[in-house]
């Protein structure tokens, strides 16, 4: 059996909480427009019969800085140390910046396997799909990316096998 521990990390309102309610089965994290709901770590877990994957749904990266805002972000940097993968939700809707690439190579620098999360990829336009794959090896980011939307559930398949792929082998996290 493959089982293990995904850090989903990415910047405020990336996708992160819907990514992982839909790749759960059920709403096990809250989804708002407004940043900083999700505050603190949110476990959600997915049991199948070859495997077992436990989402850490993480606060988003964001850029003010107050009290919360450091406790929110120690929470993210924490939870990205002590998992068997990092999944960086990137909104593709947004578009990709210097920002993102940055805080990818942070996130590499742990030597823990990583992919991209690349999502909304349902309401933006699809030209841009290849342009911030292109922007993404410019950079020299050698990494698997995942073109996924969520709420239309589009490659969201795909990128779960991927990530039961490169979990351990090994005995399930938690009982059902």
């Amino acid at each position: 059996m493959r089982s293990g521990y995904v850090a989903v990390i990415g910047r405020a309102n990336a996708g992160k909480s819907t990514l992982i309610n839909v790749m759960v089965g059920e709403k096990v994290s809250i989804v708002s427009p407004k940043p900083q709901t999700t505050r603190d770590r949110i476990l959600g877990v997915l049991t199948e019969e070859e495997y077992q994957i436990v989402f850490v749904d993480t606060p988003g990266i964001y850029k003010a800085r107050n009290a919360l805002t450091d406790m929110m972000m120690r929470t993210t940097e924490t939870s990205a140390k002590s998992v068997d993968f990092i999944l960086y939700v990137l909104d593709g809707h947004d578009g990709i910046g210097e920002e993102d690439f940055d805080l990818i190579r942070k996130y590499k620098a742990l030597n823990i396997p990583m992919a991209v999360a690349y999502t909304k990829i349902d309401i933006m336009p699809k030209e841009n799909i290849p342009l911030d794959m292109a922007k993404i090896s410019d950079a020299g980011l050698d990494i698997d990316v995942f073109p996924v939307s969520a709420r239309k559930g589009k490659n969201v398949r795909n990128l779960k096998n991927f990530l039961v792929q490169n979990m351990p082998i090994g005995e399930k996290v938690f009982e059902e």
